[in-house]
C-alpha cells in the first residue's frame, strides 16, 4: 500500500530497499553495544528487506 502511494517504479523501489540497507546495517553495527533501540530497528529493518528480496 506504502509502495502503491508513492507511486514509484521498480528501480526507485530497489534504490530505497539499498539505502535502508545502508543504514540499518550501519545502526546494527554502530548501536550493538551502546543503543539497544537502534540496534534492534537496525535488526528489525534487515529482516524486512531480506524478506522481501527475490533471490
Amino acid at each position: 500500500m506504502f509502495r502503491e502511494e508513492l507511486g514509484c517504479d521498480d528501480l526507485e523501489w530497489e534504490r530505497s530497499k539499498a539505502w535502508a540497507f545502508e543504514q540499518c546495517m550501519g545502526a546494527i553495527w554502530y548501536y550493538i553495544d551502546t543503543n539497544p533501540a537502534m540496534y534492534n530497528m537496525g535488526r528489525t529493518t534487515l529482516a524486512r528487506i531480506v524478506s522481501h528480496t527475490q533471490v
